[in-house]
């Protein structure tokens, strides 16, 4: 029997901002080339299964509107956005889906998609952290720049908690990618413990709570000053999961996608690469 990740019912989901990023910085100039083959090489690893890439919705501008620091400073440039719009308009040409949670970020919208198919073996492409909370024994992630996999054990081994605890260690140790503050003079072996053992915020504070009456009242009293914060940062950290969700299927259309990679000068994917690329065998 294939092993689980291998075998021919799973899907792939593509942060495709994020894979696309990860093709601007290494590519430069090159960068549609190097998404092209990037793609090619998953078709390869993957083979002909369904191909489903995440695009952004206004989440950053919701929950922007909850912490006004979210994400400070990661607008992407005019230049960034025109290569997406590139990339995109060439998987427009291929066999795959394109989802999209109006409301939602690219994170929203793969958590929303597998919320409707629990059971569905997925394999998520991200070097996006946040995502590791949708990791279950039926799904894992493929880290796009390091192409390392990472399943729940893998999680645990890292982060001292399950995926489904992420938002949780998040709310109080913070992320600095997304600008959100961790809480301050507190040891971390004391935060990791309270996110261990709590099933839920409403948890972590009890048992924050409870530390007044043990050996560690300060410490208790610098965990629940940050009460306002730590409930901002979970709820900006956890992933939807129930939004509106919006699915394209797109066909492969080889005509259309030789004159739009011949426009913009890519030359080298030729051959079977063609193929795999629009996602035929």
């Amino acid at each position: 029997m294939k092993p689980l990740f291998e075998q021919n019912n799973r899907i792939v989901l593509f942060d495709f901002s994020n894979v696309a990023f990860r093709a601007c910085a290494v590519g430069g100039e090159n960068y549609l080339h190097l998404f092209c083959s990037m793609m090619v090489n998953y078709r390869k690893r993957f083979g002909f299964r369904s191909f489903i890439h995440a695009i952004e919705g206004r989440g950053t501008d919701e929950r922007r509107k909850i912490f006004p620091g979210y994400k400070e400073g990661r607008v992407p440039t005019e230049e960034i956005l025109d290569s997406r719009k590139t990339c995109l308009a060439i998987l427009r040409c291929t066999n795959c889906s394109i989802i999209k949670a109006p409301r939602g970020e690219a994170d929203d919208a793969i958590g929303t998609y597998l919320e409707k198919e629990p059971s569905q073996i997925a394999v998520i492409v991200t070097e996006d952290k946040d995502l590791w909370q949708l990791i279950q024994p039926n799904r894992c992630l493929v880290d796009s720049k390091r192409r390392g996999t990472v399943t729940p054990e893998t999680v645990r081994s890292i982060m001292k908690v399950p995926p489904s605890k992420i938002p949780l260690h998040k709310a109080v140790f913070g992320d600095a990618s997304d600008n959100l503050p961790r809480v301050p003079r507190v040891p971390s072996k004391l935060l990791l413990r309270l996110v261990q053992n709590a099933k839920s915020l409403k948890e972590l504070f009890q048992r924050a709570q409870e530390l007044r009456s043990n050996d560690d009242p300060h410490q208790a009293e610098a965990i629940l000053r940050c009460k306002r914060q730590i409930r901002t940062n979970y709820k900006l950290a956890k992933i939807q999961t129930k939004l509106p969700l919006r699915v394209k299927k797109y066909v492969a259309d080889e005509k259309k996608l030789r004159r739009r990679l011949h426009k913009h000068g890519v030359t080298g994917i030729v051959g079977q690469d063609i193929h795999l690329l629009m996602g035929q065998q």
